[in-house]
């Protein structure tokens, strides 16, 4: 082979390796792009996927759990959270309802108001109308209360005898009985308590204290309680008025009443009565409209108005004008010093913390000490109701 064959046969040897260098060139270049373009595919996939679970099921994103109309009614939290992930309206979020605790109710807590509300009674007849206080150190006090009093003076002649008289006293023993009441609040109540809890057991305490005042000082009996103003009371008798007619009362059996009563005690006298008993009177027809003239915010007494100027003061333990029970004060007129309260300790209240500890509670101590009578039956009138 001479030079130019040898030549002739380098290049071509040079173009077939250059040409399979090229071709292995461009087999890479492809498998490179096919792969880049895989990838790429798989970066748009899981994007797009990323991007439905941040849409709800009804824009079409991805869904965690096919549910019916009614929700995940048996399970609130996996609803809750469905509703949380998805926002489907249609399926979780109709079960989740304040009004039902399965359905979502208890996430919405029940809203509190702090203060205790009490119910208000009415205030004590006793210390508006001013009956005579008396305090002491001892369990029983005696009233001197005059029984026979003088008789106008008489005149007397030159160098003659004085005319002699003298008032009979008669003692009246009045007994400070012991009332009471216990109230016992567990640990845990008195610990956790958010409202003013002994802001409301300490005003009821005092309220219901003066309400028994209230009560028996109207209605006692007088065997361990006080003798009522409206109470019969054979040592120390007062004026009564009978109830001509069953159920009835006649303006002329009011003003015998009043007018009844010394002349020098009406002034300062006081009605006392059931509610139902004075709704009553207001409403007797005579010339004018009211006979006792129509109720009036300016009244001085327990209610609206004075009855024939003197006040008024209501108590349910009288029974009312028109009650089945014969022989019953209805309505008493009276000189609010002919009764008296004897006070022997105010209320005294105390925590006792140890005595109920074994059962986990804290006892509220209270009580207090008081009775009270009729010391001048003179000075008071009742007004009997008949059931006949």
């Amino acid at each position: 082979m001479d030079e130019k064959e040898m030549e002739a046969l380098a290049l071509k040897t040079a173009e077939i390796v250059s040409k399979g260098l090229d071709a292995k060139a461009e087999a890479k270049a492809a498998a490179d792009k096919l792969e880049s373009e895989k990838l790429e595919a798989v970066k748009a996939a899981a994007v797009e996927e990323f991007k439905a679970t941040l849409e709800p099921a009804w824009k079409g994103g991805f869904a965690t759990k096919k549910v019916t109309k009614l929700g995940l009614k048996n399970d609130d939290m996996e609803s809750f959270v469905h509703y949380i992930r998805t926002g489907d309206q249609i399926a979780a979020k109709a079960a989740l309802v304040e009004g039902t605790d399965s359905y979502g109710g208890f996430l919405v807590p029940i809203d509190f108001h702090n203060t205790i509300q009490a119910k208000v009674n009415a205030k004590c007849w006793t210390r508006l109308a001013g009956v005579q206080q008396l305090t002491g150190s001892r369990d029983s006090v005696q009233v001197a209360a005059e029984g026979t009093s003088l008789t106008k003076w008489e005149a007397s002649a030159e160098s003659c005898d004085y005319y002699e008289e003298e008032p009979q006293l008669d003692p009246v023993t009045i007994t400070a009985y012991k009332w009471t009441r216990l109230i016992k609040v567990s640990e845990e109540l008195v610990a956790d308590q958010a409202a003013n809890l002994d802001e409301f057991l300490g005003n009821t305490l005092a309220d219901w204290a003066a309400q028994t005042e209230a009560y028996y000082a109207a209605v006692g009996s007088g065997s361990a309680q006080h003798g009522g103003v409206a109470k019969f009371d054979s040592l120390i008798p007062v004026t009564t008025v009978d109830q001509a007619t069953s159920d009835v009362i006649t303006v002329a059996e009011v003003f015998a009443i009043a007018y009844g009563l010394n002349d020098n005690l009406r002034d300062s006298a006081v009605w006392l009565m059931n509610a139902t008993t004075e709704s009553y009177l207001r409403q007797l027809l005579v010339a004018t409209p009211y006979a006792f003239g129509a109720p009036s915010i300016q009244g001085t007494g327990g209610t609206i108005g004075n009855l024939l100027g003197r006040p008024v003061f209501n108590n349910s333990g009288l029974g009312a004008y028109n009650g089945a029970e014969s022989d019953k004060v209805c309505i008493a007129f009276f000189d609010p010093k002919a009764y008296t309260l004897y006070n022997r300790q105010g209320l005294f209240v105390r925590r006792l913390n140890e005595l109920y500890a074994a059962s986990g509670q804290v006892g509220i101590l209270a009580s207090f000490r008081q009775g009270g009578a009729i010391t001048m039956g003179s000075h008071i009138y009742h007004f009997i109701e008949k059931d006949t």
